[in-house]
């Protein structure tokens, strides 16, 4: 069990990194590309309508970096939070095992508060590997597309749902909680005829 939960913690780790590594190549292209039309604008070019669109994926290319090393970073911090809170509550649960073949009342409830602790401390670190997990998804979801990026924020201006541009445009769809609560009160409503039928 210790392994298989190791071997999840790795993997989160590792592609956290990986993600780190993409966003680092991705961004060292955008520079590299801005600062040609930068040359070029310096040579007599008119390239202004390319420079714009250049600085655009710049700034997306810089978001996401951003975004993929604090993935990484927090990747890292929450498995070995994972891994040490592992440990120690296997080390609780095997004194509480020794105490119980040799009862001493104090000393098994001591233990058994021991492993509870433990065990709390590993959940908390197993949300925290999971909402980085999450977070990493996100940015791969809503990532690379300055499109996305602008029909993101066109939507949260909006009132309407975004379901139907975000379609049209191949985004993908972030579910707010706000939406998924109209959207189970829409099912409801529509579930309730066909009760009474």
């Amino acid at each position: 069990m210790l392994a298989n939960a190791r071997g999840s913690v790795s993997t989160t780790v590792n592609l956290a990194q990986n993600a780190l590594r993409n966003a680092q190549l991705a961004y060292d292209q955008a520079e590299r590309d801005h600062k040609h039309l930068l040359d070029m604008k310096g040579w007599g070019y008119d390239v202004e309508h390319a420079l714009k669109d250049s600085q655009v994926r710049l700034d997306n290319a810089r978001t996401d970096l951003d975004t993929a090393r604090r993935n990484a970073s927090g990747a890292v911090h929450a498995s070995e939070s994972v891994i040490q809170a592992q440990k120690t509550l296997a080390e609780a649960q095997a004194r509480y095992a020794a105490l119980k073949k040799q009862p001493n009342p104090e000393s098994v409830k001591a233990a058994q508060l021991s492993v509870e602790a433990a065990r709390l401390t590993l959940q908390r670190g197993q949300a925290d590997l999971a909402q980085v997990e999450v977070s990493r998804i996100n940015a791969l979801r809503g990532g690379s597309s300055p499109q996305c990026r602008q029909e993101s924020r066109r939507s949260a201006t909006r009132r309407s749902p975004q379901q139907s541009t975000a379609r049209a445009t191949g985004c993908p769809i972030r579910a707010t909680p706000k939406a998924m609560e109209s959207e189970s009160r829409q099912a409801f409503r529509q579930a309730l005829p066909s009760a009474g039928a």
